[in-house]
């Protein structure tokens, strides 16, 4: 990638994760007013431009350094208010939110080890997006589906509590590697 290219601000990609920023007092303040049907569009939205920024940045060489710390604080901040909101609604999506919290910051914190010591951010992996794919998919529902049968949030709230601790474990070891490899 060009020097010139990585330190564009102006990108496609950087514009949908701004959009995914802007778009969180929107979806607040639907859920707040019970329009949930127009809440659960904003979250499919910010799900959406979230797989499509990334596409566009790889495929169309828009790859740049503001994207890569836009990107994924645009997604944290979007699944952690989403989950915030949902947890006034669904009890049971108060432990999905602390492992949220919690594998970000951890994550966070050893991705920086990583970038400091190597210079370099790693890309997602298939389980740091089948754990995104889980939630949004749950949050979703939640959403369209309110009134949601009990035994069903349960086990959707299960699975993405045990693929966000799958994750974490694989990219600790992913990163533990990374760190261990001598200078």
């Amino acid at each position: 990638m060009s020097q010139n290219q990585e330190n564009k601000i102006f990108t496609i990609p950087n514009i949908l994760s701004l959009l995914r920023v802007i778009a969180i007092p929107f979806f607040i303040w639907a859920f707040t007013e019970e329009l949930y049907d127009v809440a659960a569009i904003i979250a499919l939205a910010s799900a959406v431009t979230d797989v499509i920024d990334g596409f566009i940045a790889r495929t169309f060489h828009m790859v740049s350094a503001l994207g890569k710390a836009l990107d994924p604080i645009a997604d944290k901040l979007s699944q952690i208010s989403i989950a915030i909101m949902l947890c006034a609604k669904f009890r049971i999506m108060i432990l999905l939110l602390s492992l949220l919290i919690s594998k970000e910051i951890i994550q966070g914190i050893v991705s920086l080890k990583v970038v400091k010591k190597t210079g370099t951010t790693y890309s997602s992996l298939w389980y740091g997006k089948l754990s995104t794919v889980l939630i949004y998919s749950t949050f979703i529902l939640h959403l369209f589906w309110i009134e949601i049968p009990y035994t069903l949030s349960q086990i959707l709230n299960i699975a993405c509590d045990i693929m966000m601790v799958i994750s974490l474990i694989l990219y600790m070891i992913r990163n533990y590697r990374v760190l261990r490899q001598p200078d």
